[in-house]
């Protein structure tokens, strides 16, 4: 389960515009959002892979498109799922007239040569060999050029950059508040009157979105940043819980249980294991 929300700093390397991440799914990523543009490949399983609200079907050998600003979320639909994470730097490729917070791509990617290059990037981010960062560089601009050259896409004026979708809007609000404060304890009341809304109203968009209650999403995003934690040397469980808003610990091995199967002592014990 990856830890999202909206990101800063996807790719911290100047000299490397990009990163390729691999990732293994067997429930969901939860809601996020970030400027950098986003390409999945799926290479095992069936995903569903929704975009402000829309569900796309992906398969193995598909290429997603994430556009800029986009809020999203994987689940999947096969047992686990396998795919690779293209993220592309906007403030490099901006630098050469390619502006991509301006458009919106199609999702689904079907043409050949896209495909052969992301493979290549792959290959390229995978072995490290001699000049990579540099190789790099050119096949992000590369790939940015066939995408707006092949892909069908629909310019966005700037005040337009983010979704104009009101309720995705209104959700990533609401994610924001529970980012910058879950290690306290949240009221959905203070989340409503920050934001300018009313309660009934909020919640049944954030669930409309999301498909989870507030609470639930809280409780989820409380489970991932405890992963993260968990996962560190010499961590000790019931310190990570309050770290993370779970002042008892009782509750704190109830809620991760039933986030991801199993209590944080099997988390810290799979970190221990040589």
């Amino acid at each position: 389960m990856e830890t999202a929300f909206y990101e800063t700093d996807l790719c911290p390397d100047p000299e490397l515009p990009l990163l390729l991440h691999k990732c293994l799914i067997d429930s969901e990523v939860l809601p996020h959002w970030h400027t950098n543009i986003e390409l999945l490949y799926i290479q095992e399983g069936e995903m569903i892979i929704s975009i402000d609200g829309q569900d796309h079907s992906a398969l193995a050998g598909d290429i997603m498109l994430i556009n800029s600003n986009c809020l999203h979320t994987f689940r999947t639909i096969t047992p686990t799922s396998r795919y690779r994470c293209l993220i592309i730097e906007e403030s490099f490729i901006s630098q050469h007239q390619l502006d991509y917070t301006l458009v919106n791509f199609q999702t689904k990617i079907n043409q050949p040569d896209i495909l052969t290059l992301y493979l290549s990037m792959m290959a390229e981010f995978d072995q490290q060999r001699p000049c990579y960062k540099t190789m790099l560089q050119g096949m992000c601009l590369e790939m940015m050029s066939l995408l707006f050259r092949e892909l069908n896409y629909s310019p966005l004026p700037i005040s337009q950059r983010a979704p104009s979708n009101a309720k995705v809007e209104l959700t990533k609000l609401g994610i924001d508040y529970i980012s910058h404060h879950y290690q306290k304890t949240i009221a959905i009341d203070d989340i409503c009157l920050t934001i300018g809304v009313s309660k009934f109203h909020f919640c049944r968009i954030f669930k409309e979105v999301t498909e989870l209650t507030v609470n639930e999403f809280i409780n989820h995003f409380r489970c991932t940043r405890a992963q993260i934690l968990l996962q560190k040397k010499g961590a000790v469980i019931a310190d990570c819980g309050l770290a993370c808003g779970f002042n008892d610990p009782s509750y704190f091995a109830k809620i991760y249980r039933k986030h991801f199967g199993y209590l944080p002592s099997v988390e810290i014990s799979k970190t221990q294991t040589p």
